[in-house]
């Protein structure tokens, strides 16, 4: 793949394949996060912004978990909120009411972060700093994976991802059939090494 020039997202890429799971899902998380604070922080009184929120409905139930854990910006999120209720009183029991049902903005915001950062793995992947750091990673989850591969330009660039990603699977394994070990009462005193987290790993990765 052509290879574009090694902005922040690159060398976010090579810290986050450092965390206990997929790196993605660690900077889209962090990505998120960051949005929401924005939207109701600086955008809960532009007019415009909350009027296409009231227009589309309001979130999804994933990401209303995550506006509901945005205790800083209380105040931003009742202001939002305030106009979605209020909107759909007024539709409430009308004999042609039907609820606003567009994508949930983060979705979208979603979507398009999961896009360029896969991107970046695949236009980089063969750069040292990105290899080494991807090569001794946990691996990406499923979801993450499986969009890389339709995102790949060729069939051996695939291969290539596949047979990394089947390493990284195989090095789980291994660390769950060493975690089921020394849960016998006769192993049971063993120090726990790489694998004392390997169920979570697991639950994060394989995961669509």
């Amino acid at each position: 793949m052509r290879q574009p020039g090694k902005g922040k997202a690159f060398f976010d890429l090579c810290d986050a394949f450092a965390v206990r799971g997929c790196a993605v899902c660690a900077l889209v998380e962090r990505d998120l996060t960051r949005q929401v604070d924005l939207l109701f922080g600086e955008f809960c009184n532009d007019p415009p912004t909350r009027r296409r929120l009231v227009e589309g409905g309001g979130f999804c139930e994933r990401h209303s978990r995550l506006i509901e854990g945005c205790l800083g910006q209380c105040l931003g999120v009742a202001l939002v909120y305030h106009d979605l209720v209020c909107s759909l009183a007024s539709r409430l029991g009308q004999p042609t009411m039907r609820l606003p049902r567009q994508e949930c903005p983060l979705c979208a915001d979603q979507r398009r972060a999961e896009d360029s950062y896969l991107d970046q793995v695949l236009a980089h992947y063969d750069a040292p700093q990105l290899q080494a750091a991807y090569v001794g990673s946990f691996g990406l989850c499923l979801a993450h994976y499986e969009r890389a591969l339709h995102r790949c330009p060729d069939g051996a660039f695939r291969h290539r991802v596949q047979s990394q990603q089947r390493e990284h699977l195989r090095r789980l394994e291994r660390d769950l059939v060493e975690f089921i070990r020394k849960q016998d009462y006769r192993f049971a005193k063993e120090d726990h090494g790489e694998e004392r987290d390997c169920w979570r790993r697991a639950v994060r990765l394989v995961r669509w």
